[in-house]
């Protein structure tokens, strides 16, 4: 090759980041008046592609992208974003803080905390982000705790090792933007950083396995993990995206009950402490459901990195104290998405 514009195709990450947004597109249904554009894309022959400019190439691969995702802009601030219901029963938001009543049978019942509306007054996400794979080789804490999170979409190195995508020159890992899917109503995991209003949330996404190599749980090319870190982050003052806000707005069957907000990132400064849970998937339990998941904390504390002090911290305590140390919970689908 010539110095045509077309040499870029023997670029590994290059060709590899047409695969990424090819799979993530492919099996993805459009926004209403795309879907010939879409499939048109998805049909475009591989040896004309390959014989494009890239500049040209970019433009197609941004298209078919947008075709599937909207792009929204961080720009409210956390204080702003709704907070959940007063209680649980029904099927709207749940509170933010949440508490298992104690005595229950296999699957945990819960009830509101104290401060069911804890995220209005402290705007405290939780986030698990990172683990420790067992044969010792990975340990995330060192890098979370120093580098704070981000959206792996923005840093395709990143990327490249946690979850096996490559995102190297589109142009969506170049901007602060979010991508909310047409078809799934949620935000695009890799596009931003997510937290739940409540810790119980936390438990539940973005996968629900800690082994994610293992049979039946998702690759992210970690490795078999022993646990994973969950960080109670402070969020006050940071603009992101409502994520829950727009799933209650586009009706039923998308609300994720625990509440989940959006941020383009979140510094180490505003880490305030971290525990370890192990994820388990599905309740085994036989039921026909799809939903619902299963954790179990290997901490009854916090390891504080800035701790908030006052009644912040008294709320953090609490949230977490209501789950006992190495015992397994199940959460029933009712909590999970709304059911009607």
């Amino acid at each position: 090759m010539g110095d045509d514009g077309r040499s870029h195709w023997h670029s590994f990450h290059f060709k590899n980041m047409v695969g990424t947004i090819m799979l993530e597109t492919a099996l993805r249904e459009p926004s209403g008046g795309y879907a010939e554009h879409h499939a048109s894309c998805l049909s475009f022959p591989i040896r004309i592609f390959n014989l494009m400019r890239k500049q040209d190439q970019l433009v197609m691969l941004e298209n078919l992208w947008g075709d599937c995702y909207k792009k929204v802009s961080p720009s409210q601030i956390a204080a702003e974003m709704m907070d959940g219901e007063l209680g649980v029963a029904g099927d709207k938001s749940l509170p933010s803080s949440i508490r298992r009543r104690d005595g229950t049978g296999f699957f945990a019942i819960l009830e509101a905390g104290p401060r069911p509306r804890a995220w209005k007054d402290f705007q405290i996400g939780f986030r698990i982000d990172g683990g420790k794979a067992r044969a010792g080789s990975r340990d995330d804490l060192g890098r979370v705790s120093k580098e704070g999170m981000v959206a792996l979409q923005k840093k395709p190195d990143l990327a490249l090792q946690v979850v096996k995508k490559f995102y190297h020159e589109h142009p969506c890992c170049q901007t602060t933007d979010l991508y909310i899917g047409y078809q799934n109503r949620d935000l695009y995991n890799e596009s931003g950083t997510c937290v739940a209003r409540s810790l119980l949330g936390a438990t539940a996404f973005p996968y629900r396995y800690t082994e994610n190599n293992a049979d039946g749980g998702p690759a992210d090319g970690g490795g078999e993990l022993a646990f994973q870190y969950l960080f109670a982050v402070d969020c006050s003052g940071a603009k992101g995206v409502d994520t829950e806000k727009t799933q209650v707005e586009m009706g039923n069957n998308s609300l994720w009950r625990p509440g989940e907000k959006a941020f383009a990132g979140l510094g180490a400064e505003r880490l305030l402490g971290w525990t370890r849970i192990v994820r388990k998937g599905q309740p085994p339990s036989g039921t026909p459901q799809p939903t619902g998941w299963s954790f179990m904390f290997l901490d009854s504390k916090w390891t504080w990195l800035k701790a908030p002090g006052g009644e912040r911290q008294a709320f953090l305590e609490g949230e977490l104290a209501t789950w006992e140390p190495n015992k397994t919970y199940n959460i029933s689908y009712a909590y999970d998405f709304q059911t009607n």
